[in-house]
């Protein structure tokens, strides 16, 4: 059984429920999934609508008070979310989705079955180091010593191919080991409390951590092929083995911030140049 988390707010309602539905019309194969929608913040649950659109497509909804004490901080939902289903409900292998991505053609996640780990290096820079006397280094240099681990693994970006330590996108991640999100909860909340920010500001703290616990705990990495978990507002960034020349033919796309305002979202997934993916787009965001 892959146990597939989600995170699942009123703020993000509308396209988790697009995320739902693409997942709904496209994972096939063998393999045995159940999808949980968690709610980690009080207050901020899905409306009761939307909760039952999620469950008739086949959707586990659990509410439970996780963030409470960094509610500021919605980034946090998913490693508590990752966490929590881990240690509940359990699985073989667990796969986290951010909600601004869909599935656009038929995807087998038995694809990854041989996976410590199957995830993307970052498309950007950003907070990224190659060396600890950059401005980056003691944020990074903290993660480690509190983790006592040393970066043993470099990644290259997927625009410029950079070089630097193992830094890896968040908006899906496969793996088998639990463990996994025990150790990012854990290095999470040990940045919240005790302020450590990078200089780019705490955006990026969740996605940082991350990939330090991956450093801790993960010896194999699986990077995941291009069509999957696919930048598309990187895609003119984009370099030879990271880029998809069309998009229609992506099996996971990320599409960011992409399509907002929310108002003019039937235009601008009328813009994205998805092909004769475009209908199902629209669809899945009842917008056909």
């Amino acid at each position: 059984m892959i146990s597939i988390i989600t995170c699942f707010e009123k703020p993000i309602e509308t396209i988790t429920l697009a995320l739902y539905r693409s997942l709904k019309k496209n994972l096939t194969g063998s393999a045995d999934y159940r999808v949980y929608a968690i709610a980690p913040r009080p207050g901020f649950e899905p409306s009761a609508d939307a909760i039952s659109a999620a469950e008739e497509l086949g959707i586990v909804y659990v509410a439970a008070p996780l963030n409470t004490e960094f509610k500021y901080y919605p980034l946090l939902n998913k490693a508590y979310a990752c966490e929590y289903v881990a240690r509940h409900y359990g699985g073989d292998a667990y796969l986290f989705l951010d909600s601004d991505t869909l599935f656009l053609n038929k995807m087998d996640l038995t694809i990854h079955a041989a996976s410590e780990i199957a995830i993307r290096p970052v498309d950007y820079r950003n907070i990224g180091i190659s060396d600890f006397r950059e401005p980056n280094g003691p944020f990074w240099q903290s993660m480690y010593d509190f983790l006592a681990i040393k970066p043993n693994r470099k990644v290259l970006t997927a625009t410029g191919r950079r070089p630097i330590f193992e830094y890896f996108n968040s908006g899906y991640v496969y793996t088998r080991k639990p463990v996994l999100f025990e150790i990012w909860l854990k290095l999470c909340l040990h940045l919240m409390k005790t302020g450590r920010r990078p200089d780019l500001g705490i955006f990026f703290v969740e996605q940082s951590a991350l990939s330090v616990s991956i450093s801790a705990c993960i010896e194999t990495l699986s990077i995941l092929p291009a069509d999957i978990n696919y930048p598309m507002h990187a895609h003119a960034d984009l370099l030879p083995g990271f880029k998809v020349e069309t998009i229609s033919t992506i099996r996971h796309v990320h599409y960011h911030k992409l399509f907002n305002p929310s108002e003019y979202r039937r235009e601008l997934i009328g813009k994205a140049g998805f092909g004769d993916r475009q209908g199902d787009v629209l669809s899945f965001f009842n917008l056909s």
